[in-house]
């Protein structure tokens, strides 16, 4: 649990990365290390690009990069955005909109990720996302 716990936290430093470009997804090292963590998680985000809070199902599929205690508050927020819902017809819930794992509000479409040695101990994100231009039309 406490690899869970110290991959996501770097997920989360990941959050705000630069934006640039990249055509494909890359390759995924090992789950058992940071780089494969990160790689991982976003390659499966990106498959099933959740928008704002991310529904059961979808937390399902993320399950594996997500610790004990974000999942329980993430099945608390949705438990509050169906009470907000039924309280407030009409009104928008909190945490509807918005990409919640990157630093794009509309979500990244692609990303990618360099994990380099900041101490002997630590090491730091570099993380870019991209997306993909709008077509005209509304395509």
């Amino acid at each position: 649990m406490m690899f869970r716990a110290a991959t996501f936290a770097l997920l989360i430093a990941t959050a705000g990365c630069a934006v640039a470009p990249s055509d494909q997804a890359p390759a995924c090292g090992s789950a058992d290390t940071p780089e494969g963590a990160v790689c991982g998680f976003y390659t499966r985000y990106l498959e099933i690009r959740p928008s704002g809070l991310p529904t059961a199902e979808q937390q399902a599929v993320l399950a594996p990069w997500f610790s004990d205690s974000l999942e329980a508050r993430l099945d608390t927020a949705r438990r509050v955005q169906t009470q907000f819902r039924a309280e407030n017809p009409g009104e928008k819930p909190p945490l509807v909109d918005g990409c919640l794992f990157a630093s794009l509000f509309e979500g990244p479409t692609s990303f990618t990720s360099n994990l380099r040695p900041r101490t002997a101990v630590s090491r730091v994100s570099q993380c870019s996302f991209a997306t993909a231009p709008r077509r005209r039309g509304g395509t």
